[in-house]
């Protein structure tokens, strides 16, 4: 399962992502999953919390870091999410660009809206 430890990763491309929203991310309590990469190579172990950052307004969310119990590189963040979805009003169709900073203390986030904005 390990097998690329040999390797050498050069983890700067994962600090970046991007964040399709779904149907069920806009309207159900979905959590925010991290790439498995960024969760592995980028974010550090003991790490249980990280600060949102709105790139447009600059405003910070407290945000909960949860490992799940299957895959400790399947990374996701609970409480403070929610409220960034809510008070962004993220709908299926936008795509959260995501950046997080070394030490990953702050996750830049910049949202780019969607077409799919018709209803």
């Amino acid at each position: 399962e390990d097998d690329d430890a040999s390797e050498d990763i050069d983890p700067t491309q994962f600090y970046e992502f991007n964040v399709y929203v779904t149907e069920a991310i806009a309207n159900t309590k979905q959590v925010f999953h991290f790439p498995n990469k960024t969760s592995k190579y980028v974010l550090v172990d003991k790490h249980d919390k990280i600060l949102l950052r709105d790139e447009d307004t600059r405003r910070l969310w407290h945000c909960t870091m949860k490992t799940s119990n299957r895959y400790k590189y399947e990374r996701y963040l609970g409480d403070g999410w929610y409220d960034f979805k809510d008070d962004k009003r993220l709908r299926a169709g936008d795509v959260p660009r995501c950046t997080i900073e070394d030490p990953p203390t702050h996750m830049n986030v910049k949202v780019v809206r969607g077409s799919s904005r018709r209803r």
